[in-house]
This record gives C-alpha cells, sequence and structure tokens, in this order.
C-alpha cells in the first residue's frame, strides 16, 4: 500500500498529520438516483436554440438533433423548436435508441410512456466507438432484435410471479414478466425503488441516470404491476404467498478488500460514502481521502467529487494509466479531468 498523505506540490505540508481515511471502490456493481419526473435540469432553451445557430437564410434548410425530454413531456422541444422557426427537421438518435416507439408515443399524446434516453452514451455511441454492437443499458432489446430477445410470448396460463428487489433488474423482471400476461408483484425492502441507480444518480453531473428507474416503474404500472414497499422476503412469506415462480434481485454486496484490516474503521466502501452508513457520516472537510480505484469507471470518480465538494483533500490511486480509464469517450474523462482539476483532485497511477 503506498502511503500518499502528504499532497503532491507546492510548499512542504507543516500541518499536523491528518488521519487518512480510504474509500475502496471494488469490482461489484454500482448502478443507480434522485428519482422523479422533475429532477432533472432544464436544458430548454439550449436544446431549442442550438439548431437556430446554424441557420443561414431561409432557403438553408436545418436539422437539429433531439434525443432527451423536457418536464414538459417528450415532443415538446421538438414541436416547439419547428413552430419557432428554429429550424426545418427535428433528429431524434438516442432518443429512439432508447425507445424505438418515441414518435408514435409522442404523435399518440403518450408522452409519460416514453422511455427516457439517460444520455450515458454507455451502450450506445460508447460501444460503437470501441468497434462493439449497439446496445443501450434500459432497453435490453436494442442490438438484439434478431435473436428475438424482449418479445412477447404469451404463455398457455398466467401465473403469478415474485419478485425481490425494486432496482433496476428486479424492475426489468417484473416489466418482462408482467408483458407476457403473468401476474406479478415487487417486494422491496426499503421505502422507494431504485436501488443503487438512486445512490449513483445522487453524486454530481449523474442525476439524469435516475431516469432509469423512473422509466421502468412507469412501466410497470401501465403493465398492472403490484408494489410491496417496506417488506423484506423470507421463506415463511413465499410459503403464505405460494407464487409460482421467484426472482431474486437483491443485488451485490460489498466485499471488503484483502489489504484492510477487519478492525479499520478508517476504510469503507464507496456505498457507505454516498448513503452515509460509513462511521460519522464519512469523511469530513480537512480530512485527507485516498479512493482507491479498482474499476476505472464513475465509482471512484463520483465518490472523489462528493468528497472534494465536502472539503476534503482527496487523492484516487489506481493501478491503470489513467484514472477513470473506462469513462466514456464522448465527454465522460474529457470533464472529469476538467471537473478534478478545478476542485484540487490529485490523481495517482501505476500504484496499487
Amino acid at each position: 500500500m503506498v502511503d500518499v498523505g502528504s499532497e503532491r506540490g507546492g510548499e512542504p505540508d507543516t500541518e499536523a498529520p491528518r488521519e487518512h481515511r480510504i474509500v475502496h471502490v471494488k469490482p461489484a456493481p454500482l448502478v443507480g438516483s434522485t428519482l422523479g419526473g422533475g429532477a432533472r435540469f432544464d436544458r430548454d432553451d439550449f436544446q431549442v436554440r442550438i439548431g437556430k445557430t446554424g441557420r443561414v437564410d431561409a432557403q438553408q434548410p436545418v436539422v437539429r438533433p433531439h434525443q432527451r425530454v423536457t418536464t414538459a413531456g417528450p415532443g415538446w422541444q421538438a414541436e416547439r423548436a419547428l413552430a419557432e422557426g428554429h429550424c426545418d427537421l427535428v433528429g431524434v438518435v438516442r432518443g429512439q435508441i432508447a425507445d424505438p416507439d418515441f414518435a408514435a408515443k409522442a404523435r399518440a399524446g403518450a408522452t409519460n410512456d416514453i422511455r427516457l434516453c439517460l444520455s450515458c452514451n454507455q451502450e450506445c455511441v460508447g460501444r460503437m466507438g470501441l468497434n462493439r454492437w449497439l446496445g443501450c443499458i434500459e432497453n435490453p432489446r436494442t442490438g438484439r432484435e434478431a435473436l428475438g430477445v424482449g418479445l412477447v410470448r404469451h404463455p398457455e396460463a398466467r401465473k403469478d410471479v415474485m419478485v425481490v428487489g425494486a432496482g433496476p433488474a428486479g424492475l426489468q423482471a417484473a416489466i418482462a414478466a408482467a408483458r407476457n400476461g403473468h401476474r406479478v408483484t415487487v417486494f422491496e425492502q426499503q421505502a422507494e425503488p431504485g436501488g443503487q441507480v438512486r445512490l449513483a444518480a445522487s453524486v454530481p453531473n449523474r442525476a439524469e441516470f435516475g431516469d432509469m428507474i423512473r422509466n421502468q416503474v412507469a412501466e410497470c404500472e401501465r403493465l398492472g404491476v403490484a408494489f410491496e414497499y417496506g417488506v423484506g422476503v423470507w421463506p415463511g412469506l413465499v410459503a403464505e404467498r405460494a407464487p409460482h415462480h421467484v426472482v431474486i434481485a437483491t443485488g451485490a454486496e460489498a466485499s471488503r478488500p484483502w489489504w484492510a484490516p477487519a478492525d479499520a474503521t478508517n476504510v469503507v466502501d464507496v456505498r457507505a460514502v454516498l448513503d452515509g452508513s460509513a462511521p460519522d457520516g464519512g469523511p469530513q472537510a480537512g480530512q485527507s481521502v485516498v479512493v482507491v480505484d479498482e474499476l476505472g469507471f464513475h465509482h471512484a470518480t463520483s465518490c472523489a467529487e462528493v468528497l472534494a465538494d465536502r472539503g476534503c483533500h482527496v487523492e484516487i490511486v489506481t493501478n491503470g494509466m489513467v484514472v477513470g480509464q473506462d469513462l466514456g469517450i464522448t465527454l465522460d474523462m474529457e470533464n472529469w479531468w476538467m471537473r478534478a482539476g478545478s476542485k484540487g483532485i490529485v490523481q495517482s497511477t501505476d500504484l496499487v
């Protein structure tokens, strides 16, 4: 383990030694946020005006990109842009990757039924840039249409399905079962859905990720899926409800890194920092924090930003060539570098 207590560069640190707090980012899934239809920032004027900047004269046709939606509903920005003469045609790309029925639903006035694009670029343009097949993290059918993924298969008899866990996996399982005509009930121990998606979307610059759960819950409600919150599931409840099938989607639990002593209270998981369950609520202003990144994705960078915003002295240590090496090449990595620099986050590579 590398001692990275002192800050790099500048004058020697003459202050009293600060206690190190280490946040371990391990190879386990952290997905997932603050939810609600109006929880995203409003980019109406930007989205509408961007098309107008390309208009040279009345004879020059202008096509404006449009993939996001607003609190006024999908398609509203597009209609406004056309009506106000900002452009002549609106192109929807990522929005229709997330929901191929985008235009049909907007035309029918079913704007709340549209699956919102998250603007995450993880499975669409991010994968295409790596010469991989196109996909979508919230639409399992995208890129797999020819394989029959997501096709509705009506059963000979409807069955009762119990889904344990209302995170993204449990909600998608509920959607799939309900689409195929089964009676589905989702049990969630917490008071609200979302699982780790809710945590992921609570960090800087990731709020839009929470739309995944909003989309899934809305679809579940349309399909008649029942929810029971604040309910843990045990064998006795399964025997009492007697479902035909039980789907376990309770997610993963963090494992302690091998190098951390069992009694070391200053070594915590990134999720304990984000949800406040770490001792004393996690590192506080003025403390030094080492974030050990073994993934190279948003886990470490997001946690580092949260801690830096608290006033902590943050350094990310990774065994990779760069911090966040798997961040998207569609400005995720570039914007991270700029924010890290502005917040004084030290990045140390090839050290673990």
